[in-house]
């Protein structure tokens, strides 16, 4: 299934030309003109990750970000035209994963995109295979602690990747 992004920018060209080229490039795309409408959007849409500007009108990119990252667990990449190094330190601070000026070739921004997800779907996978609660799924029993598996009562034995694998999908059923 194809990743989610949400590009939060004012400029309506900016917005058009990302959304084409990141479908083209095998994303899906939606757009917000303003970092109102991208909270509402990522309340609803629930995107993989969010392009976002800083200079946004009314609550700018700096304030949208805290209030994402209050609200929820996703990556941000900051997409804009500010190159002094005090906003890039900030918008890192308040927990963007990367910042990006433009103008920027899109490669490079696919590039950027394709770290970011990498980095936060490998964080995700370890805080899920970190819990030390055993699961019981059915006849299914995985303890982390140990690192064993039964099934109705039996070992079955899991080389470590396999158990983590295992441990991570029975802790996000469906």
């Amino acid at each position: 299934m194809a990743k989610h992004i949400l590009i939060v920018d004012d400029d309506a060209l900016m917005r058009r030309s990302l959304a084409f080229n990141l479908e083209q490039a095998g994303y899906r795309a939606s757009t917000a003109e303003s970092a109102e409408t991208a909270l509402s959007q990522v309340r609803l849409e629930k995107p993989d990750l969010v392009l976002l500007d800083i200079s946004l009108p009314v609550m700018d990119g700096l304030d949208a970000m805290r209030q994402l990252k209050a609200q929820f667990d996703l990556p941000v990449i900051f997409v804009t035209a500010r190159r002094r190094e005090l906003d890039e330190a900030l918008g890192l601070e308040l927990g963007g994963d990367d910042y990006i000026t433009k103008p920027f070739d899109f490669n490079v921004l696919v590039a950027h995109i394709k770290a970011v997800l990498r980095r936060f779907e490998r964080a995700s996978l370890n805080q899920a295979t970190s819990t030390s609660e055993p699961l019981v799924v059915g006849d299914l029993l995985i303890d982390p602690q140990s690192h064993s598996v039964t099934l109705a009562g039996k070992p079955i034995e899991l080389p470590p990747r396999e158990f983590d694998l295992l441990h991570a999908l029975a802790l996000q059923p469906g």
